[in-house]
């Protein structure tokens, strides 16, 4: 990591932002009290604007670079 950033964010940054990809991360779950689960990023526009699947449903999530990615699966359900 270089000043809290990993690499993949660094290197990949601007290949994502405003694209859909599939990558498996691992992010504090709402439900689970902050616990961390595996998801699966769907769609990123930008740290606070990120679609992520868990446990087969659609969620907001956003990213901050000391805690990592947080996963909205109570209140940021996305209905299709």
């Amino acid at each position: 990591m270089k000043n809290g950033v990993s690499r993949y964010r660094l290197n990949n940054r601007n290949k994502i932002l405003g694209g859909s990809i599939m990558n498996k991360v691992q992010a504090h779950i709402h439900s689970l009290g902050g616990k961390f689960a595996e998801v699966t990023i769907l769609q990123y526009n930008g740290d606070n604007d990120i679609i992520v699947e868990y446990n087969g449903k659609k969620c907001t999530a956003i990213y901050n670079i000391f805690a990592g990615y947080y996963v909205d699966d109570i209140y940021g359900v996305i209905k299709d």
